[in-house]
């Protein structure tokens, strides 16, 4: 079983959402492989480091928990530096360009680190251009020997062979704060994979200790085999023909998209993907599967982007207005609800579709769109009568 998902079997009782470990997972694999393996670009080299943000839309979803296990996995493994706690960049950079030797002996004099924020509000003090340097060290490929911080008051800092890997937690409250238009538009979120949830996977007590609960050591060897692995990814001719024809669709999409996300998911998608490679075997090959799953991850990740960045309804009107021509292009004016999100993928995520049918009037059960299920136990989605009319007599106009 591919150690991601052994990770979410193991706390399959615990009451964080199940994608909050898996990605807290992705993350703790980024941070131990760190600049060891690689896909070759051609033009660039292309590392797995990666920026994870769990998003909770309420406080008490234990967002803190998956992060806690990825911090306590990579410290275990005592190969790269971890920076958890209180922080100011300036602090951060400063022990970044800093020598440390940790106790197993290693001799860390690179800038490679595993930042981890089971809060990430309190993680940094605000500062107008802490995320705007996390954003640049995020292209670790563009800093191939150093980054440097050079300030008239201050000593020059120079990152060396910088690789930095982001776990971060926070809800919605928190992180609309934290976040400001210049991270949305400049880049930070668009080289983020935000992981949004609402709702706790499990409601348990833990008054009694939890039946399937895998012990962290256990899941330790998997990762040890991982954080040695080096070199460069192989793909076979059909994964690469496989990503080009989506990177083809994907660069053809011209949704608007303030937060440069789409622009990304190519890379991001390949980050992904090596990881989920190594948690499947660390054979140094990105098989279809692989990229099948990173494809699938990274596009739903998109759906925590738009939830983040979205303002009210207005945002939510041009989307309404793909979903109402395909339902008056359907036969009969119904189409199965999977096929809608399929049509739509970079435009209309599930939650998003889900606002749409509630805003049409569904939930009222007088509304303009009927969603129903089939006798294939497949969910549709039915225009009704009255609002096609109503839609034809506004055309007519």
């Amino acid at each position: 079983m591919n150690w991601l998902d052994c990770l979410t079997a193991a706390t399959i009782e615990l009451e964080p959402p199940e994608r909050y470990f898996w990605w807290a997972g992705v993350a703790a694999i980024s941070a131990i492989v760190r600049k060891n393996v690689w896909i070759d670009r051609f033009s660039y080299t292309l590392y797995p480091n990666v920026y994870v943000i769990l998003v909770s839309a309420k406080s008490a979803l234990r967002k803190g928990l998956p992060v806690d296990y990825a911090k306590w996995f990579v410290e275990r493994l005592e190969c790269t530096r971890v920076v958890s706690g209180r922080n100011s960049v300036q602090g951060v950079l400063k022990e970044l360009s800093t020598q440390r030797t940790l106790e197993n002996g290693t001799v860390l004099s690179d800038a490679q680190a595993f930042l981890c924020a089971p809060e990430f509000a309190s993680f940094m003090v605000k500062d107008p251009e802490g995320l705007t340097i996390l954003t640049d060290l995020h292209n670790t490929h563009e800093h191939h020997k150093a980054w440097t911080n050079t300030l008239k008051s201050s000593p020059i800092e120079s990152l060396k062979n910088p690789c930095i890997t982001l776990l971060a937690a926070s809800n919605e409250a928190l992180f609309e704060d934290l976040i400001s238009s210049k991270d949305i538009e400049g880049g930070f979120i668009g080289r983020s994979f935000i992981v949004h949830e609402s709702q706790r996977r499990v409601i348990n007590s833990l008054m009694y200790k939890p039946e399937f609960l895998i012990p962290r050591e256990d899941l330790l060897p998997p990762l040890r085999e991982i954080m040695n692995a080096k070199g460069p990814f192989a793909i076979s001719p059909i994964v690469r023909e496989y990503y080009s024809e989506w990177y083809k669709e994907l660069a053809e999409n011209t949704s608007p998209d303030r937060s440069g996300t789409l622009d990304r998911l190519g890379d991001q998608v390949l980050k992904l993907a090596m990881i989920v490679s190594l948690a499947r075997c660390p054979d140094m090959e990105i098989t279809m599967t692989d990229m099948v799953t990173a494809i699938e991850r990274t596009e739903f990740s998109f759906s925590g982007v738009k939830k983040v960045t979205m303002g009210g309804v207005s945002d939510l009107a041009p989307a309404l207005m793909k979903v109402l021509k395909i339902l008056l292009d359907a036969p009969e004016y119904t189409i199965e609800r999977q096929k809608i999100l399929q049509r739509l993928k970079f435009d209309v995520d599930s939650m998003t579709l889900d606002r749409i049918v509630d805003t049409l009037g569904e939930t009222s059960g007088s509304g303009a769109v009927k969603m129903f299920r089939g006798l294939d136990k497949k969910i549709y989605l039915r225009l009704n009568e009255f609002a096609v009319a109503e839609y034809k007599k506004f055309e007519g106009r």
